[in-house]
């Protein structure tokens, strides 16, 4: 009897340290992330942005913050590289399931803010909060000066090295899609 008691307590323990891993309640802003980077490398994150896709991908984008964090003098987008690459998630342990559910939980906010004001309506904005795993650079003044061909880890993330950091994404809430 104590080893089942032990078992289903240390369960109940586990099941309530991934729920706090993995949902945080606090969620912070795009701007206010970048201002400290370096404080959520590597950790779960609640995030809330304005997603939009350029060039080769999709980022969450800070409002009215351009450039937030800057070293060396170089000014960093205050644009966070949304990660796409299922390898990049199988590296890290990640369902990259999750990834493209929120992909149809996004189209399905598009598709009901549409209904509702009409089809020939336009995405003006989408602004949410995911969910995710945050990386970044621990030392941001070592990404600046590399020449522009170097293909190394040295750089930003997404498409030309473009955004100080990225996330993966394990889910999305609090969709609000504005049509134009």
């Amino acid at each position: 009897m104590r080893k089942v008691l032990l078992f289903a307590s240390s369960f109940v323990l586990a099941v309530l340290a991934y729920a706090q891993q993995t949902k945080p309640e606090d969620v912070i802003s795009v701007c206010d992330l970048l201002r400290k980077p370096s404080r959520y490398n590597g950790k779960t994150i609640a995030i809330r942005g304005t997603n939009f896709y350029g060039g080769h991908g999709s980022y969450l984008k800070g409002e009215g913050c351009d450039p937030v964090l800057i070293t060396k003098y170089h000014p960093w987008p205050a644009v966070i590289w949304l990660s796409l690459g299922r390898e990049e998630y199988d590296l890290r342990g990640l369902n990259y399931e999750h990834r493209r559910k929120t992909e149809d939980d996004k189209t399905e906010a598009v598709f009901r803010a549409m209904a509702a004001k009409g089809f020939k309506s336009e995405v003006a904005k989408m602004t949410l909060t995911y969910v995710g795993l945050f990386e970044t650079r621990e030392r941001f003044d070592e990404q600046i000066g590399k020449p522009d061909d170097f293909d190394g880890p040295e750089k930003g993330f997404g498409a030309g090295g473009y955004a100080p950091a990225q996330l993966f994404v394990d889910s999305v809430r609090d969709i609000v899609v504005e049509l134009k």
